[in-house]
């Protein structure tokens, strides 16, 4: 069965995508970068990971991964992306697959060209290791375009969870803006897309206002304008993101708490 997912995966972006081959000189110039930084941190529960999508390998991953997974790099270089996604929880594996395709899909209908670079990513899904299952958070930036624009080398910062705090496969495309600050251009969870940059500062003000619990009596004192312009707003609110009721709306902040880093208190 890993291998039909392994299959789909590739031929799923195969049909979209030019697998162009990173240079070996730009891989070990990236290789030497993040050995130097990471010869200045301590052992954690996060390390990161080189992926050449044109040869489908892992030139580099940190010797953090044999702390958070008890894997043993060598082990993963050589068959490289094949063995990472076996071992993906089977029932995250095509979630998380039509998700980053999602996510890639949105960057190219929303960002210019000029600006793929600057582009980050995150998702998550649970991990088999070691007869135990972990759930990874992946904030990923591409290092190389090809020609066209497409990812040829990537890398990824993956961080560890208790996998009791797993929530269903989520993804987020960012992108830094004109004040050089990462900007959430859009959210999913599967299968839902939310496009979090259609939400206004003042609206996602009075999200986080009512998941603190405050009333709409609250708010409007608080932002100075009518009850029933606080219920417009909720309505719009609700309507933008797709969801039926308070519950929800508390869930979804939740969930994504780094989206309203910026709003302050």
């Amino acid at each position: 069965m890993e291998k039909i997912y392994y299959k789909h995966f590739f031929d799923l972006n195969n049909a979209k995508y030019d697998f162009e081959e990173a240079p070996y000189e730009e891989i070990e110039k990236h290789i030497q970068n993040i050995q130097q930084m990471e010869s200045l941190l301590p052992a954690s529960q996060s390390f990161y990971m080189l992926i050449d999508m044109g040869r489908k390998n892992i030139p580099y991953v940190s010797s953090n991964i044999k702390h958070c997974l008890s894997i043993n790099t060598d082990n993963l270089k050589i068959p490289g992306t094949e063995e990472w996604i076996k071992n993906v929880f089977a029932e995250d594996r095509l979630p998380w697959i039509e998700l980053v395709e999602k996510l890639y899909e949105k960057a190219k209908e929303t960002v210019p060209a000029s600006q793929y670079m600057n582009c980050a990513y995150t998702w998550n899904y649970r991990f088999n290791s070691s007869g135990k299952t972990f759930n990874l958070i992946s904030h990923y930036t591409p290092l190389i375009l090809n020609a066209n624009n497409e990812h040829v080398l990537g890398l990824s910062h993956i961080s560890i969870l208790d996998v009791k705090f797993f929530k269903e496969v989520s993804g987020s495309l960012m992108c830094l803006n004109e004040h050089n600050a990462y900007e959430t251009l859009c959210l999913i969870s599967n299968p839902q897309v939310i496009d979090f940059k259609s939400l206004t500062n003042r609206e996602k003000i009075i999200v986080k206002c009512l998941a603190c619990g405050e009333s709409a009596q609250d708010i409007s004192d608080k932002l100075h304008i009518s009850i029933h312009t606080v219920y417009t707003h909720c309505k719009n609110i609700y309507k933008k993101l797709e969801i039926n009721s308070s519950g929800e709306l508390v869930s979804f902040y939740k969930n994504n708490p780094f989206c309203f880093e910026d709003l302050g208190n």
